[in-house]
């Protein structure tokens, strides 16, 4: 055999290319990740925070406040509750153009309701003078509308 006849080309029977490169370049290097320290000390602190307010707020001992209702005392406070009533709706009134016209809307919606559930204790009170449960449902009803008008004049300003 004459060195012309020898091969000058010789294939491999498979790709070696992808070994050498991986021993050229040695093994990847493994990826540093400075904020994971930081979000597993943030998580951490943050079940603490949350379990610590949770354990807080049912602990707290919860203040009810009983007020006897009758119908006397009825009369006797709804002269104001009516005073105090027309000055929130009167600064409701006033601030309205600075708010969300929806939630005014919202807001007038729920009173109208409150003021037909007033009318219809009170047309049950006519028939029932003295039936407290239904000076205490009217009180109740009173104290949601207020409640509803002093939140408003917050959100108004």
């Amino acid at each position: 055999m004459k060195i012309d006849e020898l091969q000058t080309e010789f294939q491999p029977s498979t790709d070696l290319w992808d070994g050498i490169e991986a021993d050229i370049r040695g093994p990847a290097p493994k990826r540093k990740l400075p904020w994971r320290p930081i979000a597993v000390v943030a998580a951490v602190a943050a079940v603490a925070l949350v379990s610590s307010l949770g354990t807080w707020w049912w602990t707290q001992p919860v203040e009810l406040v009983v007020v006897e209702v009758s119908v006397p005392t009825i009369a006797a406070w709804e002269a104001e509750i009516l005073q105090t009533n027309a000055e929130l709706l009167a600064h409701l009134d006033a601030e309205q153009g600075e708010m969300d016209p929806e939630l005014v809307q919202v807001i007038r919606e729920n009173l109208a309701i409150m003021d037909v559930a007033i009318v219809r204790v009170r047309a049950a009170m006519e028939a029932d003078p003295d039936n407290d449960q239904l000076a205490a449902n009217l009180a109740f009803v009173y104290q949601r509308k207020l409640d509803l008008l002093r939140r408003a004049s917050e959100i108004a300003g």
